[in-house]
């Protein structure tokens, strides 16, 4: 059931170009439905963890699917967060890097506080009780109350160390934003080396993807034209790759690779196929309302024995309550920020 759904929102308005390519497959309006695609994944992803899905044709499918996929549901927004990040800063240079802290980190971190207040409210209505240090830490993603917090704690760092690269390259390195690139990378693979002592490697294993978007930013010219050049040979190839990165028994090298591969084949096959509906858009617009807000409902529905009862109506409750919540929690937050960020 949940593979049929998905299938039915990425067919729905799908285009092709046999001849050509769509050259602005990398435009914020056109990554909104693959992003949508993702989120979805997502929340099946987690969703799972509460359900034992009846063992038909489309359910023992989606497992199949989500054992494949891993943490490859979450490379394509780090990847676009990074492409983005890079694009803004090129565009807006010195003006935009001193915003930056402002307009990407504090404003996240706010958002994300202001979530991690609704899961209080929520864990204590549940009579449920964390100890003070877990709901500090809890407030910039290190700790957990019952969300999601790994995604948020590493995208909050990257946006930290992208400011502080690009203002050192902006103020004492001639303004060269390669410079900026170079230093970011240091700061990630620090990152990366902290991470893999303290945490568990979902917490690291992906944001490689992040920097991965930067470079792909800065050389984009140069990378679309060899993918032009050689396109059918490269698909299969990359196809190639990611079958044969199975077999390598190292799990970072495997993953590396994988991560790689997977993102070259999405950015490859956006040339020729456009997935664009309303439906996705709205999805990929609200990624940070989907992520973070979908485990509201399912906290309080487990709580309620309701996964129990019946899978796949907890599984429909929850999502339509999760779109809710995004909508209801995007108008408070934009409202917020209209006092905060004038």
């Amino acid at each position: 059931m949940i593979v049929f759904i998905l299938i039915v929102f990425i067919l729905y308005n799908i285009k092709f170009k046999k001849n050509d390519f769509f050259n602005d497959s990398c435009n914020i309006e056109n990554t909104l439905s693959i992003k949508g695609i993702f989120v979805i994944l997502v929340f099946f992803a987690h969703i799972s963890e509460y359900l034992i899905l009846n063992q038909n044709i489309f359910d023992s499918s989606y497992f199949k699917l989500k054992q494949a996929m891993g943490q490859l549901i979450v490379v394509y927004f780090l990847f676009f967060s990074g492409y983005g990040l890079f694009y803004s800063i090129k565009k807006g240079g010195k003006k935009y890097v001193n915003n930056m802290m402002k307009n990407r980190i504090l404003r996240t971190l706010i958002h994300f506080d202001f979530v991690i207040l609704l899961y209080l409210i929520v864990q204590f209505l549940l009579n449920v009780r964390f100890p003070i240090r877990i709901i500090i830490l809890s407030l910039i993603g290190w700790e957990t109350i019952g969300n999601s917090n790994w995604y948020i704690f590493a995208i909050i760092y990257l946006f930290l160390s992208t400011y502080i690269s690009f203002k050192i390259s902006i103020n004492y390195l001639k303004k060269n934003e390669f410079y900026g690139l170079l230093i970011n990378t240091l700061f990630i693979f620090v990152y990366i080396v902290f991470m893999h002592l303290y945490k568990s490697t979902w917490w690291y294993d992906t944001v490689i993807c992040y920097l991965l978007g930067m470079y792909y930013c800065s050389f984009k010219n140069k990378i679309d034209d060899i993918f032009k050049n050689n396109y059918y040979l490269l698909i299969i190839l990359v196809f190639m790759g990611l079958v044969f990165v199975r077999h390598i028994s190292n799990y970072y090298i495997s993953f590396f690779l994988k991560e790689i591969f997977f993102i070259t084949f999405i950015l490859m096959i956006s040339m020729k196929l456009r997935i664009k509906n309303k439906y996705l858009d709205f999805f990929g617009k609200n990624i940070f309302g989907m992520y973070i807000l979908q485990r509201l409902p399912m906290l309080i529905l487990s709580y309620y024995k309701i996964h129990e009862i019946n899978f796949y109506l907890f599984l429909i409750v929850s999502f339509i309550l999760t779109i809710a919540l995004t909508v209801i929690v995007n108008k408070i937050l934009n409202k917020i920020d209209s006092y905060i960020f004038i």
